[in-house]
């Protein structure tokens, strides 16, 4: 009987958000996001789609801690001189077309084959510096296979599994130290759109290589400061920039950190919120 409440709840619900979205005189959903333009075309909305909300974060917190290399040391080992690369978000392997319309796909084995190209690329003493660093939690969908592709492809010297003191993920603070000792952040490989992670790594200056459509992405933004990648040679190639180029790192994140602050700060999104409802509103 539980199982049958639970289908018939999910398609009660699933038939009154699609009555909901048809009646709506105005919808706001993210263009630069592929599932949301999706979701919208399957429910014949294609006008007066406004793209007024956006997440907003606390500059004042999300941003580089210059104290965090001793605590990250103790904690899970990571050397600040490293060349640390952070995985913040889930594991996500899995590729159903369900995963992908609703923009839960993530590619995220993507991320091991290009550590692998790009460790190749290095001589010995240069690849003992390269760490991933992947959150080791329960709320991860593919951890175990990811553990295991990992395994396979022999990178196990190059990964560090960071356990937080909840075992559903890290908190605010952890992965605020973490984000402060990493020279770069990889996120999502799939969908083709950024979330908080995203936001909060480059307000911590950190540059970040994710899948993002620059012709989406234009729509929205005069610019942007991902560093683009679809495939694990594209990722491998950003990372070996940054490796070989550490100014331009610096620089790279400093470029996110202003992006953010010219759309994602709490001033910014207020802004752009009242002025879009105004508009609305005559």
């Amino acid at each position: 009987m539980d199982n049958f409440r639970s289908k018939l709840n999910y398609y009660l619900n699933q038939r009154l958000y699609r009555i909901a979205v048809r009646k709506a005189s105005f919808i706001s959903a993210p263009i630069t996001a592929l599932p949301y333009k999706h979701a919208l075309n399957r429910l014949k909305r294609y006008d007066f789609i406004e793209d007024i909300f956006r997440l907003a974060v606390d500059m004042d917190v999300f941003k580089r801690n210059e104290n965090s290399a001793e605590y990250s040391f103790k904690r899970w080992g990571i050397q600040e001189l490293n060349f640390n690369i952070f995985v913040p978000s889930r594991m996500m392997l899995r590729n159903t077309e369900i995963h992908k319309i609703t923009g839960q796909w993530k590619a995220s084995e993507k991320i091991f084959y290009a550590l692998q190209l790009f460790l190749n690329e290095l001589i010995p003493q240069q690849r003992s510096r390269v760490k991933l660093i992947i959150p080791d939690r329960t709320a991860s969908d593919d951890l175990d296979a990811a553990k295991e592709l990992a395994n396979q492809l022999n990178l196990n010297d190059n990964i560090i599994y960071v356990k937080g003191d909840n075992i559903s993920g890290l908190t605010r603070s952890e992965m605020l130290n973490i984000y402060s000792v990493s020279q770069v952040v990889l996120d999502d490989f799939g969908a083709g759109w950024y979330g908080s992670v995203s936001v909060e790594a480059l307000s911590c200056s950190c540059p970040v290589i994710t899948f993002v459509p620059d012709n989406l992405m234009f729509e929205s933004f005069s610019w942007h400061p991902f560093l683009v990648a679809f495939t694990p040679d594209e990722i491998a190639s950003h990372l070996r920039f940054l490796f070989d180029n550490p100014e331009e790192t610096k620089r790279l994140g400093a470029q996110g950190w202003q992006w953010v602050s010219e759309f994602h700060s709490e001033q910014a999104v207020r802004e752009r919120l009242e002025s879009r409802i105004a508009e609305i509103v005559k």
